[in-house]
């Protein structure tokens, strides 16, 4: 894959003039600054969150490189479709960051205790910094 990758990148810079070189790199940086855009607003809080690439995401961003048509080109983007496809279909389209969740419980003295649904874990901090148990 790394080879199809280079020969896209030599193949862009080789055939096309100046502006299409920069029109094919910039549009294909695009999408992973879209990428990194997206880590950067939902990382921000790094205590509880979890970043994994999952493949079918690192798939679609090669399957935008392959454009031309050449057999090379056909062969990278058929391989990029078959990983992204496999991944979709096998594991569901599970997001890149993940946040911890956790169940809240609170407990009063002669009750029954109150258990919140899945919440992150700065939301459960708050309520149970925040929330009287004899409320409900």
């Amino acid at each position: 894959v790394a080879v199809l990758l280079f020969w896209h990148i030599w193949s862009s810079y080789w055939h096309n003039s100046w502006r299409g070189f920069v029109a094919y790199v910039v549009t294909r940086m695009l999408i992973c600054t879209f990428f990194a855009s997206y880590l950067a607003v939902e990382g921000r809080d790094l205590e509880d969150t979890g970043v994994h690439w999952h493949h079918y995401v690192i798939a679609f961003a090669v399957a935008t490189l392959a454009e031309y048509n050449h057999p090379l080109s056909l062969l990278l983007l058929a391989m990029a479709s078959g990983v992204f496809v496999q991944g979709i279909s096998a594991y569901s389209a599970a997001p890149v960051v993940s946040h911890d969740r956790v169940r809240a419980t609170i407990r009063c003295m002669g009750r029954e205790p109150l258990v919140s649904p899945w919440v992150s874990v700065g939301a459960a901090r708050f309520y149970s910094e925040h929330c009287d148990c004899c409320a409900y």
